[in-house]
Formats: C-alpha cells, structure tokens, sequence
C-alpha cells in the first residue's frame, strides 16, 4: 500500500512539474512577444525573462530558441542605434553649424559591453561599432581640415599635424579620399 501511495505521489509530482513547464514556457513566449514594446537592450522584462529562462533550464527544458529570439532582439536594437548615430554624423558632419554631442558614443559602449557580458560571439556587433568609430574619426578629420582652411593664419593645427592625422586614418582603413582632396585644393 506505501508503495503505491509513493507512486501515485511522485506521478502527481510529476503532472505537476509538466504543467508547470507549460506554463512557464508560456509566460517566456509572451514576454517575449511583448519585447518588441519596448525599444531597451536591457530593462526588467530581460531580467524577467532570463530567470524564467534560468528556471526551465532547471527543469531540463531546451530554450535554445528562445535565448536566440532574445539574442535577435537586442542585437537589432543595437545596431539599429548605431546605424542611426551613423546616418545622423554622415548628414549634418558638413553643416556650418555642427553638434559635437552626435560624438558621443557611451550609451552605445554601455550597450555593447551589457551584451558582450551576455554573449560570446558578437563579432557583427563589434563590426557595426567599429564603423561608428571609423565615422566619428573621418567627421572630426573632416571638422579638423575645414577650420584648419577657414582658419586665417590656420590657428590651431599645422599642416603637418593634418597629414599624420590624415595618415593615422588611412592605417586604419578609413575612407579618406574626400578629406584629402579638401586638403590639396588648399
């Protein structure tokens, strides 16, 4: 009679902890569903989201698919901010009057290095990040050249110290054709 008492616990305990999974399975698509609401790499609803995560890993449930979802999500949220900072320097890095603030780069940094605490491969991120680099660098030498030009005893930089900077650009890739045929004109 113990015996069968000890089966029929342990098959209730484990109807349970099923429909438990379930439901937690449930719970995480739904937070994730809702994901898109929201426009944060990191907030409550990721904390949320990975301790369900966490917990369903424990019942030796696969969430594979649903940590690359997640992965998916804040990757495309990254790169769209960066691509946007991107496209926000490329237009206004030639206007008269420039803001100095489209520079400033440590949300995205704070964002990338959160991700890159989450994720092992992220090379696509780092990528795209260095692009943003290589963008801002070619904005300031393009800044640098044209108040070197407007400049009318070219207070503040040297020709020279344009050249290594021009030369500094190039080593690392960056296009630089433009700003070079700025400086040969002058």
């Amino acid at each position: 009679m113990e015996e069968k008492k000890q089966k029929f616990k342990l098959k209730m305990d484990i109807e349970a902890m099923w429909d438990y999974s379930y439901e937690l399975i449930d719970e995480i698509s739904r937070l994730i569903t809702e994901l898109p609401e929201s426009n944060l790499i990191s907030s409550n609803k990721f904390i949320d989201i990975f301790n369900k995560l966490e917990k369903a890993k424990s019942l030796w449930m696969k969430v594979d698919s649903f940590e690359q979802q997640i992965y998916e999500f804040r990757a495309g949220i990254f790169s769209s901010k960066v691509r946007t900072k991107i496209a926000e320097i490329k237009n206004t890095y030639k206007n008269d009057i420039f803001d100095s603030t489209l520079y400033e780069t440590a949300s995205l940094k704070l964002n990338f290095q959160e991700l890159q605490a989450d994720y092992e491969n992220i090379s696509e991120l780092s990528e795209i990040l260095n692009v943003l680099k290589n963008e801002i660098h070619h904005a300031k030498l393009y800044r640098k050249i044209k108040d070197y030009m407007d400049a009318e005893w070219h207070a503040g930089y040297d020709y020279d110290n344009i050249m290594t900077s021009l030369t500094e650009a190039k080593d690392k890739w960056i296009d630089i054709s433009e700003l070079e045929m700025l400086v040969m004109w002058e």
